[in-house]
């Protein structure tokens, strides 16, 4: 390869990663510089014997910006987490979201609502809802005569 062909593959390369980089930007970038107001963290639902358990990620977000409540058969999760400030900073890139997010999860009517319980650790919510008695399976004893 002469020198020739290795500068036209390097501006080659130099044009692809320009047109990425403006085309990255085009598809994360909130239209007309406006900031997006609401992020969707990951929530898993799961269930086991006795109860059902919701986790949802929520790093950087302070305790006392979150909210859990039940309402009607809604489990509502609501938080917020704040841009840190930093004057003088301008952002060139980030796909960091921030602001307020809800979630609602339809809860069985098998549930006792009055047992719902959550913890928040290391930027972890745990919500664990259980089952009412009178629903879960229990064992018949036979008796022989």
């Amino acid at each position: 390869m002469n020198n020739q062909t290795r500068t036209f593959a390097n501006q080659a390369l130099d044009a692809v990663g320009h047109d990425l980089e403006g085309l990255f930007d085009q598809l994360f970038s909130p239209a007309n510089g406006a900031k997006r107001r609401s992020w969707a963290p990951p929530v898993s639902v799961w269930e086991e014997e006795g109860l059902f358990g919701v986790d949802i990620e929520l790093p950087g977000v302070s305790m006392d910006d979150v909210e859990v409540t039940f309402d009607k058969g809604q489990l509502k999760i609501e938080a917020k987490r704040e841009r840190p400030d930093h004057e003088g900073r301008s952002y060139r890139h980030d796909e960091r979201v921030w602001g307020e997010m809800s979630r609602s999860i339809k809860v069985p009517d098998t549930v006792d609502s009055e047992t719902i319980q959550a913890s928040y650790s290391q930027g972890q919510l745990q919500v664990r809802l259980q089952k009412r008695p009178e629903v879960l399976p229990r064992k018949i004893e036979v008796k022989v005569d």
